[in-house]
């Protein structure tokens, strides 16, 4: 598992303009389907 938390400036400035995001489907019943893998991308 990774420590997302920052040990310094750099890190920081990086881990706080980096966006995570996750899906899922739902159906026509409404009833939602699994997670997806949670991936994130630099935001500048």
């Amino acid at each position: 598992m990774h420590d997302f938390i920052p040990n310094s400036d750099d890190a920081f400035d990086q881990f706080i303009k980096t966006a995570y995001y996750a899906a899922r489907w739902v159906n026509s019943k409404g009833d939602p389907g699994p997670w997806s893998a949670i991936t994130g991308t630099i935001v500048s």
